[in-house]
């Protein structure tokens, strides 16, 4: 794990003379190979697909909105990413929360540089969203809290790997299913 530190100076060009302003930030990341950085907002993409993902004005049912993001993941390669969203309104079992069906949609992309540091390199692919199944999340409106959220995927299609000087085509299907829960209950007893 690596402490990653930015610092920028944006100059200002209306009073050259003052310094300009400053700003930076701190966080985290994993050396997955030389010069190869897999940042925590990456792995935080991965493991929760929805988070900052609601609509930037309230919605009606049945109404749609999408969004796309790219999903970069260094030597293995990158995906874009879209997500429509389709608000159902309220939950017919769980009536309090308001349910938001989810449709993914990923395409892959080869990398363009080196795989430094693993011992086998994508020269090609194509893989794209086989059949997409909508997912849902559950919102509490009262709370602001996402109660419960699942998000299927499956991928398909075919890597053109290679390892030393052999390559080889490699026939992948992927089905993955991200389940996510939350609860303001405090698990957590304060014992004397």
């Amino acid at each position: 794990m690596l402490r990653i530190e930015v610092a920028t100076q944006v100059p200002d060009y209306e009073t050259p003379w003052n310094s300009g302003r400053f700003s930076g930030g701190i966080g985290t990341g994993f050396l997955i190979g030389k010069n190869k950085i897999l940042t925590n907002e990456a792995m935080k993409e991965m493991s929760d697909p929805l988070a900052g993902l609601t609509p930037g004005a309230a919605k009606g049912v049945g109404e749609s909105w999408t969004r796309t993001s790219p999903l970069k993941l260094g030597p293995i390669g990158d995906y874009d990413r879209a997500l429509t969203f389709t608000y159902k309104g309220k939950d017919p079992e769980q009536k309090e929360l308001e349910r938001v069906e989810v449709t993914s949609k990923l395409t892959y992309k080869a990398p363009s540089d080196a795989a430094d540091g693993l011992l086998f390199r994508i020269k090609s692919g194509e893989l794209t969203t086989a059949q997409p199944t909508p997912g849902y999340f559950l919102y509490d409106a009262k709370t602001g809290l996402l109660v419960k959220s699942e998000l299927k995927v499956t991928m398909t299609g075919s890597l053109n790997v290679a390892i030393g000087n052999t390559e080889t085509t490699v026939s992948l299907n992927q089905s993955q299913t991200t389940n996510v829960q939350s609860s303001l209950k405090d698990y957590v007893s304060d014992k004397k």
